[in-house]
């Protein structure tokens, strides 16, 4: 490709039918990986700080899907992978980049209290009306965690309402948990899903767990 090609015609603009035709040309064809990294290093930040409306969110979509369609199966190097790899682990450790992602994600998938969620927040109320507020739905991030349930009358106290299926293989992320947000001075009480059947053995527990200091 001669020197200067890619801006020989900068600031030209193309018919419709010129730009129908090179879609044609290109129908099919499947980008390589060094043309996908030349085409994201020139596309990266011409739109930064600009916002879309929702008619061009709504263009780009079907552009974007078909990206995704015509980058799936690039194989990448060992060399791109672990590269990529560390990359996302230092993002990952930035703590501002974890809430944001874990916020967005939680965001994006409009949690709301399930039915055990649901019968431990009519016992607090019960026991402590607006006391305590849900916020598993990502309302409160700490440093990656997302709390379910949180004291509003100035204790710095989170209750955990842990699922028998979903934490029977995570004890090791969420004494982690823990240990967080006892190092954001919080104290922490864990009710298990089971444990919603004796509804006076879990009243006395936060009743205890409240008198903290």
């Amino acid at each position: 490709m001669p020197k200067g090609y890619t801006s020989w015609n900068k600031g030209m603009t193309m018919s419709v039918d010129h730009c129908k035709k090179l879609s044609e040309s290109h129908k099919g064809q499947v980008p390589s990986e060094l043309h996908m990294k030349k085409f994201m290093k020139n596309c990266a930040g011409w739109n930064k700080g600009k916002k879309l409306s929702e008619s061009h969110k709504k263009k780009l979509l079907p552009i974007l899907k078909r990206n995704s369609i015509l980058c799936k199966g690039l194989k990448r190097s060992e060399e791109t992978k672990r590269k990529l790899s560390k990359a996302a682990i230092r993002a990952w450790s930035d703590p501002i980049i974890k809430e944001k992602t874990v916020r967005a994600v939680l965001k994006a998938l409009q949690l709301k209290p399930n039915k055990s969620e649901l019968k431990l927040f009519n016992i607090l109320q019960e026991l402590q009306p607006n006391n305590w507020q849900f916020v598993g739905d990502g309302k409160i991030i700490i440093e990656g965690f997302c709390p379910d349930f949180i004291n509003v009358n100035g204790k710095k106290l989170i209750i955990e309402l842990n699922g028998d299926y979903w934490h029977k293989n995570t004890q090791e992320k969420d004494k982690r948990k823990i240990e967080v947000y006892k190092s954001k001075g919080f104290k922490t009480l864990t009710v298990w899903e089971k444990e919603l059947q004796n509804i006076n053995e879990v009243k006395n527990r936060i009743l205890k767990f409240s008198e903290v200091k």
